[in-house]
């Protein structure tokens, strides 16, 4: 037995949960959106901008422009930059060999 009367109702309940669903997808990540002249800066857009395309870096980027600003304090923020950069010359080394 469906909770549902006819199609009518179910579509328009599909509908409203996708809504919903889409909603919540817009606000995720939303601490890293900035807009500016009608474009969302967030990491994604700026790593796109400067043709970036390694993941050690953007993982810089994104601790970069958040420093200090999310659970951690810009002290351990600072830390896990130097980290990961320290991280990405170990691996730039290993490549040479």
């Amino acid at each position: 037995m469906s909770q549902f009367n006819n199609d009518k109702e179910l579509v328009a309940r599909v509908k409203q949960w996708n809504d919903h669903r889409r909603e919540e997808a817009e606000d995720a990540g939303e601490h890293y959106r900035y807009v500016y002249k009608g474009v969302k800066l967030d990491p994604f857009r700026i790593a796109a901008v400067y043709g970036m395309t390694d993941p050690a870096l953007f993982t810089i980027l994104k601790k970069v422009l958040r420093g200090g600003r999310a659970h951690k304090d810009l002290k351990q923020d600072l830390v896990d930059i130097i980290s990961s950069a320290e991280r990405k010359l170990e691996m730039m080394e290993e490549d040479l060999r």
